[in-house]
């Protein structure tokens, strides 16, 4: 796991990890657990490499692993991936090989497609509507001259 190389894009542990929680109260409240932080109280902060050890001991007990599946965290990368595309914000993946980029230009062109088909259906049932809405506003013209000219 230590030699995956994380700048591709493909499925890695490394970039999709099982949340750590704490099972004590950590906010900075005057009900939060005393036994929640570590001292670090003498020891240089900016140099926190040196004694990271002796800090995972301490919060090994402390901490709960949610552990998910393979499945489930490839699907948060997918989702991750189609929101940053859909979107257009952050930095997009890359197609490494030329397969990738063929499946990317295949995908972007369904995608493509999906969005046009959604937007005539909803432009073809608004203009439905607003044909029906004038043919029933002649009807009810053609009724009040009736009635005021009887």
């Amino acid at each position: 796991m230590g030699n995956e190389d994380t700048g591709v894009w493909q499925f890695t542990y490394t970039k999709i990890a099982d949340p750590v929680l704490p099972n004590c109260e950590i906010l900075l409240s005057e009900d939060a657990d005393e036994d929640c932080w570590f001292n670090e109280t003498g020891k240089d902060i900016t140099m926190r490499m040196n004694y990271i050890s002796e800090m995972m001991a301490y919060w090994k007990e402390k901490t709960t692993i949610v552990k998910f599946s393979n499945f489930t965290k490839e699907y948060a990368l997918s989702m991750y991936w189609s929101s940053l595309t859909l979107t257009t914000s952050g930095q997009q993946p890359y197609p490494v090989r030329s397969i990738e980029n063929g499946l990317e230009i295949v995908d972007t062109l369904i995608g493509l497609l999906i969005f046009a088909i959604i937007i005539g259906s909803v432009g073809s049932v608004v203009s439905t509507m607003n044909r029906d809405q004038s043919e029933f506003q002649e009807i009810l013209d053609g009724i009040k001259f009736y009635m005021n000219y009887r």
